[in-house]
């Protein structure tokens, strides 16, 4: 039996969001669904001038994929609005995430790491992909994918960011409750392996 994969398996308080860690990899390729379906269409769309948001996003080739997918604008070098923020996103957040601020949502040593990524797409104009896992009092609560790549916006100069984020299941074998309480998820045989 599978337990809804929440990106925290029951809502935490804010001293406790301030807690959690993520522990995260990068990936040479995509794992997930999503993640393939965004990096072939900006592969793509790169042999036409790049990804254009309102041109190449939304497209056809993303329908299945839209529910995972963040616009994000950056705010100069400090800070990220969220322009769109997929269903299943928001679902497993437990928030509605469209029009926020990125900085109001990430503890700061998460929000720091972010910005360093979407740097990296954005002067480097290349894609990054990441396997992270969410930790509470060194216990796994969630585990996702994050595929970040440079977007074109609709003024046609400013480069934004277009992230799938995808979440990686997790079975009620998993859940149990640490020693401070909190109820956290514990990798799967097939992920402790890895």
């Amino acid at each position: 039996m599978q337990a809804q994969n929440s990106f925290y398996t029951r809502r935490l308080s804010k001293d406790e969001r301030a807690e959690t860690r993520v522990i995260e990899n990068a990936l040479a390729l995509p794992v997930c669904d999503g993640s393939f379906a965004l990096l072939d269409h900006w592969r793509r769309a790169r042999q036409s001038g790049g990804l254009h948001l309102g041109r190449d996003i939304p497209s056809p080739a993303l329908a299945k994929t839209l529910a995972n997918l963040m616009i994000c604008e950056p705010l100069g070098t400090s800070d990220v609005r969220l322009h769109h923020v997929g269903t299943e996103i928001e679902i497993q957040n437990g928030l509605a995430l469209t029009g926020t601020l990125l900085s109001d949502q990430l503890p700061p040593e998460d929000f720091a790491r972010w910005l360093e990524h979407q740097r990296r797409v954005m002067s480097e104009n290349v894609p990054v992909m990441l396997d992270r896992r969410r930790t509470l009092h060194g216990a796994v609560i969630a585990h996702d994918e994050v595929l970040m790549v440079p977007a074109v916006a609709k003024d046609g100069v400013s480069i934004w960011v277009v992230a799938a984020v995808s979440f990686h299941p997790v079975t009620t074998d998993q859940i149990h409750v640490n020693a401070h309480g909190a109820t956290a998820l514990q990798p799967n045989a097939k992920d402790a392996a890895r």
